[in-house]
């Protein structure tokens, strides 16, 4: 395995955990503070459950690849859950501050989430010309996933 997967693939580990602790304390916040959601927002609490098994199906691949050599499929799919993992995550905190606050300050948070995964691609990309065709795929999944689940909802859209 080249050395520079040693190094990262730990640190994905580690976040995917970080982030894995963060769905249980949003959910346990939301179950003490405001039961009713849980029960009465559907789309909150599917994206919130299902960031569990995706996170944590990300952080076994990541155990996986450290544990065993590298393999290109399994580093992409664990990409892939963890994008999706991590969309349901920030999904659910935007829906969360919409309900709690306001629909706007909800929009603010997705609408941020996506400037910034953008701005960090192009960073990327600027530095290594040939992580453009990744980049593009996990940006347009990442914010396709908080347009339709995220601030659709927010505001009402007619099949949410």
């Amino acid at each position: 395995m080249p050395k520079f997967v040693e190094l990262k693939v730990p640190l994905e580990l580690s976040f995917s955990n970080t982030l894995l602790i963060g769905v249980f304390l949003v959910f346990a916040v939301t179950a003490a503070f405001i039961p009713g959601l849980i029960g009465s927002n559907l789309l909150f609490t599917l994206q919130l459950t299902l960031a569990v098994p995706l996170l944590a199906s990300s952080s076994l691949v990541r155990i996986k690849l450290v544990t065993n050599q590298e393999s290109s499929v399994l580093d992409s799919f664990g990409h892939l859950v963890f994008v999706l993992g991590y969309a349901a995550l920030i999904n659910s905190i935007g829906l969360l501050i919409s309900y709690t606050t306001s629909a706007f300050a909800g929009m603010i948070f997705l609408v941020v989430n996506i400037l910034l995964a953008l701005l960090y691609s192009s960073v990327l990309i600027s530095d290594r010309r040939d992580t453009l065709g990744g980049r593009l795929a996990k940006d347009l999944l990442f914010i396709t996933i908080l347009l339709f689940f995220g601030l659709m909802p927010i505001y009402h859209y007619p099949f949410f």
